[in-house]
């Protein structure tokens, strides 16, 4: 039996650039009417509260009250706050919108949730300011790191002009719409640990009192956070008064070398007041994929029913999924609806991943997952949703290793030539 070694699942919603996503068609049919054609009134804006996580998500909706059908503008942002800055832009027009975003046309909520979904996100409304200045922040790191503006530009071209700043008060408004409130030690310890390590320094500084060194391990380039576990130092039940000082074991990636770094962290009354470095080790990727090794749970299903009729029972069964095309084969990941996973002792980049589904050309449609709970919540949702009458069980495995990503990544489509071809089978078998 061969042995994975590579660290990263390919499944990571957070440490880079978006999976291939499907493109938002015009919503509601094809007639000539453009935003252009029309004058714009702000309608309605959300962003999600992941600026924690580095990343955020944001859709305006603006009203063309000159256009006779298509009377609604929407626009989706995705925003890196690490690498990348304003990432992605996608729009679509609407004959109908809901003041309240809960509302929204369902082809929005799928465009969003295709977007948007993976981030473990709440929605948080905004105002038309508030919408601008975050656009016009994200742009301002594009053009001071020579990055270009997604196309077409010309679509929020008008918005990157306005003029607009906020107040001190107006500033920690917003800081509070898009950040989660963190509850407890481990948790304010992680995500200071991702936005330090991430070089994102400005959030970091948000978790921490004044002159609390946020530049752990200077010595390595941007880095993911890909485990950590806390230690309290002496009595655990400090941790309950939230003045506790932890000792972090940290497993890190950089420029796709891995590290193990140890760091000390106090943390009083949720704010960190002391972070310095203790060691750093460099790692084999075999070593850092051992750390991060766990059970893979896997059941093969034979499609028996017509691709039109996949895709159909799909959509709302994956409707927060992230959607990737590797050739004619396509990956769904469903995540977490929140980022509870960064409020534990030990945390884990991929612990927001419910599991995946893998619709390949040859006919299967692979389910798989990191946890039974995973696996069992995933075969349920199969099981109560009419793509049962198209699925026919094939074979249910559990792995001591992750194999998945190798299959994925190695350009199979049958699930039993992959595991011949790695000798996960003995040849009487």
């Amino acid at each position: 039996m061969t042995n994975n070694t590579t660290a990263g699942s390919g499944l990571n919603r957070k440490s880079g650039h978006l999976s291939e996503r499907m493109t938002l068609r015009l919503l509601g049919g094809g007639l000539s009417e453009t935003a252009d054609s029309s004058r714009k009134e702000f309608q309605s804006a959300y962003v999600t509260d992941t600026r924690l996580m580095g990343v955020l998500g944001m859709r305006i909706c603006w009203h063309l009250p000159d256009n006779t059908h298509y009377k609604y503008q929407y626009q989706f942002f995705y925003f890196d706050a690490e690498e990348y800055g304003f990432d992605r832009y996608e729009s679509g027009l609407s004959a109908i919108c809901c003041r309240d975003y809960h509302q929204d046309p369902s082809a929005v909520r799928e465009h969003a949730s295709s977007m948007f979904g993976g981030l473990g996100a709440r929605k948080r409304e905004i105002d038309e300011k508030q919408a601008v200045y975050i656009l016009q922040r994200y742009a301002a790191f594009n053009r001071a790191h020579g990055i270009p503006m997604p196309s077409p530009s010309e679509e929020y071209a008008s918005l990157l002009d306005k003029e607009c700043s906020l107040s001190e008060a107006e500033r920690e408004n917003l800081r509070e719409l898009i950040c989660v409130k963190v509850r407890l030690p481990y948790e304010a310890a992680n995500y200071f640990l991702m936005r330090s390590l991430g070089r994102d320094f400005k959030a970091a500084k948000w978790l921490a009192e004044e002159n609390v060194n946020c530049e752990l391990f200077p010595e390595l380039a941007r880095c993911t956070l890909c485990r950590n576990a806390s230690k309290p130092d002496g009595d655990p039940e400090l941790l309950a008064l939230g003045d506790v000082s932890l000792t972090c074991e940290s497993l890190i990636e950089s420029r796709d070398s891995y590290y193990i770094g140890v760091s000390r962290i106090r943390v009083n009354r949720l704010k960190i007041t002391e972070a310095s470095p203790v060691s750093l080790s460099k790692i084999t990727p075999a070593e850092a994929a051992m750390i991060l090794s766990r059970s893979e749970y896997v059941s093969n299903y034979k499609v028996t029913g017509p691709a039109e009729a996949i895709n159909r029972f799909i959509s709302p069964m994956l409707v927060d999924s992230i959607i990737s095309k590797y050739d004619e084969n396509t990956l769904f990941a469903l995540y977490k609806s929140n980022n509870d996973h960064v409020n534990n002792r030990v945390y884990r980049l991929d612990n927001d991943l419910i599991g995946a589904c893998y619709l390949t050309e040859s006919g299967y449609f692979i389910v798989f997952s990191g946890s039974l709970s995973g696996i069992e919540y995933m075969e349920k949702g199969i099981e109560d949703s009419p793509l049962n009458f198209f699925l026919e069980p094939y074979g249910k495995f559990e792995f001591h290793e992750n194999i998945m990503w190798e299959f994925i990544s190695g350009g199979y489509d049958d699930l039993a030539e992959f595991l011949y071809d790695m000798d996960y089978f003995d040849d009487e078998d």
